[in-house]
């Protein structure tokens, strides 16, 4: 749980031979070679079950949302923040466009 983390690091992507690659090694001899490339994140250090919107969501937490929207290319609707249905923040209907 990134909960009660003071950071916490994301793989970005993968240095081999000096070169730095997005993508997931795919040759085994890359795979052996291959260092992560990592950034770090700031922890928010609260508990997020009782935000129900995104608004209310820390900072970090959506820096952290928006980033992977930002690197995966994709957005996200969806944010779950508890096994609850109550604790599930819709963003943006996935089902409407």
């Amino acid at each position: 749980m990134y909960d009660d983390l003071d950071e916490f690091e994301a793989c970005i992507g993968y240095r081999i031979d000096g070169e730095i690659k997005e993508d997931f090694p795919a040759s085994v001899r890359d795979l052996e070679l291959a260092e992560p490339v990592l950034r770090t994140f700031s922890g928010w250090k609260m508990a997020l079950g009782t935000c129900r919107t995104y608004e209310e969501l820390p900072l970090r937490a959506r820096e952290y949302i928006e980033f992977i929207e930002e690197f995966t290319e994709t957005p996200i609707s969806i944010v779950s923040v508890g096994s609850d249905r109550n604790q599930t923040i819709v963003r943006e209907s996935p089902w409407i466009k």
